[in-house]
Formats: C-alpha cells, sequence, structure tokens
C-alpha cells in the first residue's frame, strides 16, 4: 500500500428531479428547460444468485445505479418508479411487459451470481422498440460497487448517447463512493518508478503548507450549540447537497453557500428525547435520501425518527421506531441501513444487528448480519480487500476502551490496537444491572461514548483501501468520565499492512473537538472535500460548533512534494 495519500478529484454527478410536463422526472436542475424530451429510465431490483447472504444487494445496487446513470437533459428517473420496481424480472419477456405498464423508454435490470467471493455481474437495458442491450462485468466482493458504475458509464454512452460519456470508464460515482475515476490511474501511472506522485496534495494534510487565507480549507461560521453529529446528502432532490446537523434537542439544516452556512429550516425533535447520531438513507426506494435520527429516551432507549425535506421545510415521517439505526457500506462498498434494538442487561442487544426494512410506516428488522458478539452497530465498518492476495476483506472495529480491532470475515480476531480512535463528546449512559440478580441486583453507572464514524475509502483508486477517522486529544476526559472534552483532534487515514493497522496520512491538529466526519462535495463546486464537524470551547461557557472542509482537488501534479512531507505514524 502507498504510504502518502494521493487524491484526485473526483466530480461527482448528482442532480435532483424535475417533472416534465408528460408528468415524467429529468434529473438535473440544469436540464428543467429539456424536461419534456428526455428520456426516462426505470431500474429494477437484481436477481441474485449463488449466495443468499448477499441477497440484499438485490434491492441495494439499484440506489448505485440511479445515481450512475444520470444524464441531465438526456435521460431521468421514472417519476413513478416506486411503483414498478417490487420484484426482479423473470427474463426479457417480463422486462419488455414492465416497460409497456410503467411507460419508461428504458428499463434496466439483470442477476448478479456469486461462485465464492468472485461474481459476474449481467446487466440488461431494454427499450420501448423491443430492442435489448447486454452487459455484463467480472467483479468480485471489493469493487463490485466501482464495476457497476463503469456499467453506468457504457449504458449512458451506448444506450443513451450522453454527452462526454465514455463507454468502460466511470465519469463519477454515487453518493458516498468513494473512489477516483479512472483517469486518475493513468496519471499516477506516469509518475516516476518506484515513486508514486502526491499530485498536488491538500497542504492541510501535511505537517507545512496552507495559511489562514488559503484556498485549500474552507471554514464556516460558528453557530451557537454544541453539535451531536452532521450529515451531508442531497435531501430534496435539486442536485445540490445540504448540511444537516443535531444538537442535543435539534435538527438544522443549511447549504454552504459564500463560505457561510445559509439556514434553510430547522425543527425541535423532542425535548423528552436526546440526539445521538444523524444519517441518511433512501428509505422509500425513490431516489431521494431521508434523514435517520436516533434518539434516546430516560431511560437509555432508542426512539428513532426519520425525517424528508423539501428544500424549505423537514417533515416528520416516522417516529418511535425502537432501533438504533446506523448507514454504512458492505464489503462490496454498497449502502445498507442497518438497526440493533437496546437491552436491559446491555446497551445494545447482542447479535441483533440486522438489514432495516420499511414495512408500512416504520423500519423493522430483516436479516441478521453476521459480526463478532462485542460489536454494535455504530462500533465497526467493512475495509474492503486490498491488492495483496492475504487482503481479504475485514472487519474494522472500535472496543468500548476506543482500540481498533482487526477481524476476518469469520469473525477471528486478527489485531487490537494500542492508540485511541474513532473518540466521541456524544454518550449513552448505562446502568446494567448484574445478570443474574434481576433488576434489584448489583448496579455501576457507566459511561459509553458513540463512535464517530469510520470511512472506507480508495480515493486515488489503486486498489487499496483506507479508514478514516477520528483521532482525538483530551485533557480531562480521561479523569472525569462525565466531562470529556476534546481540545483538538486529527483525521487520520489507517490502512491494514496485515499485522496491524498504520497511519498513512493525517491531517494537521484541529482546534477543536471532532464530531463527525464524511467525504463528499460538501460545497457544491464539483470536487470531494474531507468534511469535519468541530465543537469549540469547554462545557462550563457557551459551546459552538464549526464545519471545516479541506478540498481534495489534487489535479496539480507536484514531484518535488516527496514521502518526507507527510506524516506515516505517531
Amino acid at each position: 500500500m502507498n504510504m502518502v495519500l494521493k487524491s484526485i478529484a473526483l466530480f461527482l454527478i448528482f442532480s435532483g428531479f424535475a417533472v416534465s410536463a408528460a408528468g415524467l422526472v429529468n434529473v438535473g436542475t440544469a436540464g428543467r428547460a429539456e424536461a419534456a424530451t428526455a428520456k426516462t429510465y426505470l431500474i429494477l431490483p437484481f436477481n441474485v444468485e449463488g449466495n443468499k447472504q448477499n441477497a440484499y444487494l438485490g434491492k441495494s445496487l439499484p440506489a448505485v445505479f440511479n445515481s450512475g446513470l444520470n444524464c441531465p437533459g438526456v435521460a431521468g428517473r421514472l417519476d413513478s418508479y416506486e411503483n414498478f420496481n417490487k420484484n426482479p424480472a423473470s427474463g426479457e419477456a417480463d422486462a419488455r411487459k414492465i416497460q409497456k405498464s410503467s411507460g419508461a423508454d428504458y428499463v434496466v435490470w439483470g442477476s448478479i451470481i456469486f461462485i465464492g467471493d468472485e461474481c459476474s455481474l449481467v446487466v440488461n437495458v431494454t427499450d420501448k422498440d423491443g430492442k435489448n442491450t447486454p452487459m455484463s462485468r467480472s467483479s468480485n466482493m471489493g469493487r463490485l460497487s466501482n464495476d457497476v458504475l463503469s456499467v453506468c458509464s457504457s449504458i449512458k454512452a451506448e444506450v443513451f448517447g450522453c454527452p462526454g460519456a465514455s463507454a468502460g470508464r466511470g465519469s463519477g460515482a454515487a453518493d458516498g463512493v468513494y473512489a477516483v475515476p479512472s483517469a486518475a490511474q493513468s496519471a499516477q501511472q506516469q509518475a516516476p518508478a518506484g515513486r508514486r506522485s502526491p499530485a498536488g496534495i491538500n497542504p492541510s494534510i501535511r505537517m507545512e503548507g496552507g495559511s489562514s487565507s488559503d484556498e485549500t480549507r474552507l471554514r464556516s461560521q460558528q453557530l451557537p450549540y454544541a453539535a451531536r453529529g452532521m450529515e451531508v446528502c442531497d435531501a430534496d432532490g435539486d442536485g445540490l447537497k445540504e448540511i444537516f446537523i443535531i444538537d442535543k434537542f435539534n435538527l438544522y439544516a443549511y447549504r454552504f453557500e459564500n463560505g457561510r452556512l445559509a439556514p434553510l429550516a430547522s425543527t425541535r425533535v423532542n425535548l423528552n428525547l436526546e440526539n445521538l447520531t444523524i444519517r441518511s438513507f433512501d428509505v422509500n426506494g425513490d431516489g431521494t435520501r431521508q434523514l435517520l435520527i436516533s434518539s434516546i429516551d430516560s431511560e437509555q432507549y432508542p426512539r428513532s425518527r426519520v425525517y424528508s425535506f423539501n428544500g424549505k421545510e423537514l417533515k416528520l415521517e416516522m417516529s418511535n421506531i425502537r432501533y438504533f439505526l446506523n448507514v454504512l457500506r458492505d464489503q462490496n462498498g454498497v449502502e445498507m441501513l442497518i438497526g440493533q434494538p437496546a437491552d436491559k442487561y446491555d446497551m445494545f442487544r447482542v447479535n441483533a444487528i440486522t438489514h432495516m426494512v420499511k414495512k408500512g410506516n416504520t423500519l423493522e428488522p430483516g436479516e441478521a448480519l453476521r459480526l463478532p458478539k462485542e460489536i454494535n452497530l455504530y462500533s465497526f465498518a467493512y475495509l474492503p480487500a486490498g491488492r495483496a492476495m492475504d487482503m481479504d476483506t475485514k472487519i474494522i472495529s472500535v472496543s468500548k476502551l476506543e482500540k481498533l480491532k482487526v477481524w476476518t470475515l469469520g469473525n477471528s480476531l486478527l489485531h487490537t490496537g494500542s492508540e485511541d480512535y474513532a473518540g466521541s463528546p456524544v454518550y449513552m449512559e448505562i446502568n446494567p444491572n448484574t445478570k443474574g440478580m434481576g433488576d434489584e441486583g448489583i448496579s455501576i453507572k457507566q459511561m459509553y461514548y458513540i463512535p464517530i464514524r469510520m470511512l472506507p475509502v480508495d480515493l486515488n483508486q489503486d486498489g487499496d483501501w483506507e479508514i478514516v477517522t477520528n483521532y482525538a486529544v483530551t485533557l480531562v476526559g480521561q479523569i472525569f468520565k462525565r466531562y470529556r472534552n476534546f481540545y483538538q483532534s486529527e483525521i487520520h487515514g489507517l490502512y491494514y499492512d496485515g499485522t496491524g493497522m498504520n497511519v498513512q496520512w493525517r491531517t494537521r491538529a484541529i482546534q477543536g473537538g471532532t464530531v463527525d466526519v464524511a467525504i463528499t462535495d460538501f460545497d457544491n463546486n464539483g470536487t470531494l472535500d474531507l468534511v469535519v464537524c468541530i465543537n469549540i470551547g469547554n462545557e462550563f461557557t457557551d459551546r459552538k460548533s464549526q464545519v471545516i472542509g479541506y478540498v481534495l482537488d489534487l489535479s496539480q501534479v507536484d514531484e518535488r512534494a516527496g514521502e518526507g512531507d507527510f506524516v506515516r505514524g505517531r
């Protein structure tokens, strides 16, 4: 694995939906004038064969197709998508039947066939004239998401005729798929032998460079509350990312404009509940994302809620969901919504992490995940397989003592680290009764700090993945359990070298405690950013929040920047 971070600009292709005169939806605000002439596509769930544990991919991958096939002014998702995407097509005749009944110009359907960890992705595009265009890719658990985007690029070039689309080469990625386009690889291959170029690394991810006035680090104004979580996504379907932040009781919506967070909406979640985390997911399967807020009541039991955002107001869609909720990526890089109930004797019910599915107006548990017993839904991430033969997909977890652990997919422990990672100021107060003693047994109050999310990334698409998370520095948190304030923090990129997790890169010290982290285009300028939400101040003064964005547009290759400019360990 390379020992430096070599990130290159990733142009994300996301757009909102505009209703055409014919009642169909065209993707992209720039294409609204052409909505009446745009083609429409419908994506059906995929058949999954050969591995029942991956059955959920059948309904998860269409969300990646939805983003990858977006071609403003040329092709857009069918408005009545949710009415026709219940079941996979049984064959070409069935796909034609669905195409006619839906009125879509194209129907995308197919299957994923697994043989061990390898798989074949078979995709068909059936148009309204009855022509069927088949495409396929040989893939595996580690690169399936990127291969889907490659197929999308081919469809846009060969079937839709999208300007600028290139067959077989991904021109963008679905939200949260952290890999750069193939052009980045060719640029890296031109670097001198024996040394891969840092390609203009962001100076804020060195121990030198950068200044208070440079444009590589974007900072919002200070917000008059202490944040507990942040989510960056396009929730109203207009093609622009919004920034959602929660404090103890409230939910706020912003858009980053002219160097400031412009307020869009806010709502009080519930004064009887304390907010813990915020995530986003396409709960309805219609191409737009909803906001999922996990909260706890006075007994420390979960009372999660789901909100939608229409650009002007936040609307409560679901409430009183008795599960903690989280969104992360599976071994293939595909998003999944998971949940876990609380337990009378512990914070989280053991061995009860499941996929969550929408049923009526609530979310209910589906297929269970096979994970080590000590893991909860917030304390782990999948690290996809690297290029080396022994680099199988791993499970990375954070222990209650905030030490990183590395596991095989078979739940065998490989390594336990010595450094503290994913430290958070957001806690749950647990009061576990001694088992076997009943409710009146001995009770010891403890604090559990919910880990900051760990993001699997392959920023330079070299086939090796890293985990991006927070490294917190605290002066008083180790003394007073009920008071933990981080005065400084860093964001680290960590890789597994076969023996343990090592620092590949890290940011310079951030003057504040990290609350949440994301990798996305938060300022809507077409390039990828490392986004960090921090809290400033301490518990005895008015605490404030701020959002910092580190620009990851590294299009200028600088051969003079050697590996000595980067910190590779502590």
